[in-house]
């Protein structure tokens, strides 16, 4: 089963931080389950992406800090694009739902900032790489290494 099968066309995909970084910066290991939805699904309109803006914050930092002026121009078009991205605030009813998601999984701030954002926009699924959010039970967590460990599979 590979990401595309686990997000069903036409839906809302919220996106945790390092799978863009995976995807924009040409990751050899991750980049080959994420090119097919960012190219057959964000690109083409069938799902839009979501994604807090404190991700955007998070995705620019090292850019910034190297210099990579290019990047940031690259991660700026396309967060501007609001046709293919959502970028949402993180207003006091996405503050509160973290809150009740800290307590409720013993998760990280930023964390349960990110998965409450996309709670409250009413995301279909919500794609990163770490396992620690498999836990919550508001969402779909699609983990990336599960499909990497798929795709080496015989």
């Amino acid at each position: 089963m590979t990401l595309l099968d686990r997000i069903p066309s036409g839906t809302l995909v919220a996106v945790d931080t390092a799978p863009w970084i995976y995807a924009f910066e040409i990751n050899p290991r991750y980049e080959p389950i994420l090119r097919p939805l960012f190219d057959l699904r964000f690109a083409t309109g069938l799902n839009r992406a979501g994604a807090s803006a404190l991700v955007v914050a998070e995705i620019l930092t090292h850019p910034i800090s190297l210099g990579r002026h290019d990047l940031v121009a690259t991660y700026r078009h396309f967060f501007q694009d609001a046709g293919r991205v959502a970028v949402w605030t993180v207003d006091n009813s996405v503050a509160e739902r973290a809150a009740t998601l800290r307590v409720k999984y013993r998760l990280k701030l930023i964390d349960a900032l990110h998965v409450a954002a996309a709670i409250e926009n009413t995301a279909a699924v919500f794609v990163r790489n770490d396992v620690e959010l498999r836990r919550v039970t508001e969402i779909p967590v699609l983990v990336l290494d599960d499909f990497l460990l798929q795709m080496n599979a015989p």
